[in-house]
C-alpha cells in the first residue's frame, strides 16, 4: 500500500464520483436555465439573479473563463424579465398573477420578437398571459408564434 485514496489514484483526486462539471454559463444556456425555474417556481428577480450568479460562478471556476460576460448576461436577462413581467408579480400567497403585456415588444428588432416568444411560449403553459397591441403586424406574429386565441378589438362599438 502506498497511501493514496483510491480517487488519488485514478486522477480524481478533488473531485466527486459521478459529478459532471457544469456547462458552459453562455446567454441561451442562462436563458433556459431561467425558463426551467420560473415554469416550475414562482421567484423574486434578487432570488432568480443569485441562483443565474451561481451558474456563472461554477461555470467561470470549471472552464477557466472570466465571469464577466455571464455577469453581464445574468444582467440583461433579469432586465429583460422584469421588463416582461415574468419576475416579482406574485400575490400574497406567492401565486403567480396574470400577465398583463401593453406593447411591451414595439420597440424590439424582429430577432429579439423571436426570442421573447420563445420565452412566452416556455410560460404559456403555467400563467396565463394577455397581450394587448394596437399593431397588426406584431398581434399575427403572436398569434402565430404563441398559438394564441386572437381577439380584435379595432371595430368594436361601445354601446351606451
Amino acid at each position: 500500500m502506498d497511501g493514496r485514496s483510491n480517487a488519488d489514484k485514478s486522477g480524481m483526486a478533488g473531485r466527486r464520483k459521478g459529478r459532471r462539471a457544469p456547462r458552459r454559463a453562455t446567454p441561451q444556456y442562462l436563458r433556459a436555465a431561467a425558463l426551467h425555474y420560473l415554469e416550475r417556481y414562482a421567484t423574486s428577480a434578487a432570488h432568480l439573479r443569485r441562483l443565474l450568479v451561481r451558474k456563472v460562478a461554477r461555470s467561470a471556476a470549471a472552464h477557466g473563463t472570466d465571469d464577466a460576460e455571464g455577469l453581464r448576461a445574468v444582467d440583461a436577462l433579469i432586465a429583460d424579465l422584469l421588463r416582461l413581467g415574468l419576475l416579482d408579480h406574485l400575490d400574497q400567497r406567492r401565486e403567480k398573477l396574470p400577465l398583463i403585456l401593453d406593447d411591451a415588444l414595439l420597440r424590439m428588432d424582429d430577432a429579439r420578437r423571436l426570442e421573447v416568444y420563445r420565452l412566452l411560449a416556455g410560460i404559456a403553459p403555467t400563467r396565463q398571459i394577455f397581450f394587448l397591441t394596437c399593431h397588426a403586424n406584431i398581434a399575427a406574429e403572436a398569434e402565430s408564434a404563441l398559438k394564441a386565441i386572437r381577439v380584435d378589438l379595432t371595430n368594436h362599438q361601445e354601446t351606451p
